[in-house]
Order: C-alpha cells, then structure tokens, then sequence
C-alpha cells in the first residue's frame, strides 16, 4: 500500500536534521538534562511513525513541536502528576556554551533566558519560543494550538516584562 505522505524517509531526516537543534534546546529548557536524552529518542520515534499524519511537509516543525509539547508534559505527568518546571538549575542551556558567541554575548542570553522563565504562564511559552527558539506567531499558533491573536498578543506583552527584568538585572 502507497504511503500517501508526500514526505519520504530520506525527506523525514532532512528537514529534522534542520529542526533538531531547536527541538532539543527545547527539551533542555523543559526536562532535567540527565532525562532529555530519553526524551528526545521518544520524540523522534514518534515523529516518524505518525510521519503518515502529517498532511502538508510545509507545517513540519509546527507538527514536530506539537508532539515535543505533548511529549514533555507526559513527561511530568508520569514523573511528578503536572507539568510544571522543577528548578532553573537542572537545565541545560546550549547557547550559553557557544563558542562564537563573545562572553557579553552569553551574559545577556543568560539574563534573557532568566526573565523569560520568570514570566507568568500565558506569556513564558510563547516567549520561549519565540525569543529563544526564533519560532514565528504562526508556527506557535500550530505548536500551541492558540489563536493567532493571543499569540500575538502574549509576544507584544512579553516584551516589555523582559525588557524591564532586563534593565532591572543591569542596575
């Protein structure tokens, strides 16, 4: 029987090659870095066996953010009956060990990543995506399953709240 997903194995490991460094920064702002590994194998494992859902290629990371989502909060169902983080320390933060970023650089990546975390939880989703992860308001809208407008609406609000918890740290 013909796979009438347009996406073929080859076309799956290409654009999740592409997509890889974002789901997993993800995962390591969400999952204790001693777990994260597992996590992500169950990510991909599950990527491709419901690849055949996948009706349009063009909304793949939006679809392999959906299941990343899902797949953490089953994490801290499991683990601690909610989803909620445990502690800023136990998570990893890949950029902050660039090396082609300058030392300056990683500070304020380190003080964003610290604001964005302490926002309340309508808005620190949708920064974190979008800040961090460099996610368009309609790729978190497909990521989120919110209406575009909130979205929108959480990033324009977001931004002020950072920026003030920024220049707060600078003092």
């Amino acid at each position: 029987m013909d796979n009438p997903n347009p996406l073929v194995e080859e076309d799956f490991r290409t654009l999740f090659d592409r997509f890889r460094p974002k789901v997993w920064m993800y995962i390591l702002q969400k999952v204790p870095s001693q777990d994260a590994e597992d996590v992500f194998q169950e990510i991909c494992l599950n990527v491709f066996t419901k690849l055949a859902n996948l009706k349009d290629p063009d909304k793949f990371l939006p679809w392999v953010f959906s299941i990343t989502r899902r797949r953490v909060q089953d994490y801290y169902r499991a683990k601690y009956n909610q989803p909620n983080l445990v502690g800023e320390d136990q998570f990893e933060f890949p950029l902050l060990e660039d090396a082609s970023f300058s030392h300056d650089r990683r500070l304020y990546i380190k003080e964003l990543r610290k604001c964005i975390l302490g926002l309340k939880d309508p808005y620190r989703e949708v920064a974190l995506l979008h800040f961090i992860l460099g996610l368009s308001a309609p790729e978190i809208v497909k990521v989120l399953d919110l209406n575009e407008n909130t979205v929108k609406s959480h990033i324009i609000r977001s931004r002020p709240l950072i920026f003030k918890c920024i220049q707060r740290k600078k003092k």
